[in-house]
């Protein structure tokens, strides 16, 4: 296994190559990438359970996404049951990788709820927990206000993702399509994204720009704009669509550069 040396703007083209090859997949990618989205809010619906569950699948969902990604590439015919082709090979060793992952984000999202609370205090968080609790008539709508702090630390817990997904980024896609054991796949994934730091560091700016920068900005006009909460909604679900649609392809381009070879057999 060899990571090879990119220079920075290697960045860019992975973000141009990411849309290149979402265009080339017409509705097939955001079609698949939907029922990954339902199947994670199916998840969620179970409170705690369902969100740890969602963090044990995710490396087994990686694959199937990357193999999406992979096979759109390569103008081969896919259909939504591709999202499950990661639960094919190595299952037993992606799952020990998810129940790291998981230990992971409960830390970041402690760090996030920390970070929330000393930049924009704890007042929106009580107010959120408090609708929670509410049942039936009792229950209010969500406030535009409400819904643009669930946005910051959503886009909060999301940064803080990014140091450590360094160390996981690839590494799922190593286990299932080279048959590496957990921690040599966690090491030449650390590798891969430590030697194209400069690479990464580009991808994540122009990421930043389109995930957040350019999201808040709609956003904001729109509500001034009184453009309404189920406005709203809609306009963050295609921003939510579009970003997790990039990440599934920036997972298969950057492994494709820095690898060079795939050996992709589920």
């Amino acid at each position: 296994m060899h990571a090879h040396t990119l220079p920075s703007r290697q960045g860019l083209q992975w973000l141009s190559n990411s849309f290149r090859i979402y265009g080339k997949a017409q509705v097939r990618m955001p079609l698949v990438v939907l029922c990954y989205m339902a199947i994670g809010m199916v998840m969620l619906m179970f409170g705690a359970p369902g969100l740890l569950l969602f963090f044990l699948l995710d490396p087994m969902f990686s694959v199937g996404l990357t193999n999406l990604s992979h096979r759109v590439d390569q103008g081969v015919k896919v259909d939504p049951g591709v999202i499950f082709s990661g639960f094919l090979k190595k299952p037993g060793t992606l799952l020990a990788l998810g129940t790291i992952y998981a230990g992971v984000m409960f830390v970041v999202f402690l760090l996030a709820l920390l970070l929330f609370v000393l930049a924009f205090g704890d007042a929106p968080l009580r107010e959120f927990a408090e609708l929670l609790e509410q049942t039936g008539s009792a229950r209010k709508d969500i406030s535009p206000e409400m819904f643009a702090s669930i946005t910051r630390l959503f886009q909060i817990t999301l940064f803080l993702h990014i140091p450590p997904s360094v160390v996981f980024w690839h590494a799922s896609i190593l286990i299932a399509w080279h048959d590496l054991p957990k921690g040599k796949a966690l090491f030449f994934s650390l590798v891969g994204c430590l030697r194209n730091w400069r690479a990464f560091l580009v991808y994540v700016a122009a990421i930043f720009i389109v995930m957040v920068l350019i999201p808040n900005l709609v956003l904001g006009m729109l509500a001034k704009f009184a453009f309404g909460l189920r406005g709203l909604v809609a306009v963050s679900f295609v921003f939510m669509l579009l970003v997790i649609n990039l990440w599934c392809v920036g997972l298969y381009v950057s492994y494709r550069d820095i690898f060079a070879t795939i050996d992709e057999t589920a």
